[in-house]
């Protein structure tokens, strides 16, 4: 069950965090919140495994707004 995205009423600046009203942000952040969920209680064997995967989904909404806040077109 996907999560409400908890931000939309947060005071921001206007460019610097507009990347929070991307739909694909707003996926990628459920994305990242479900893996840690799903990989919580896997055992002792899999802590590199579910380290990776949550840091691989925290990666892809970082990306986006790293990508959002470039200042030219040509980045």
């Amino acid at each position: 069950m996907p999560r409400a995205y908890q931000g939309a009423k947060t005071r921001t600046y206007q460019k610097l965090y507009g990347y929070k009203n991307l739909i694909t942000w707003q996926k990628a952040d459920d994305l990242a919140a479900m893996l840690h969920e799903l990989t919580l209680h896997w055992g002792p064997g899999y802590y590199r495994l579910s380290d990776q995967m949550r840091s691989a989904a925290v990666s892809v909404k970082s990306n986006i707004a790293e990508g959002y806040c470039r200042v030219s077109l040509g980045d």
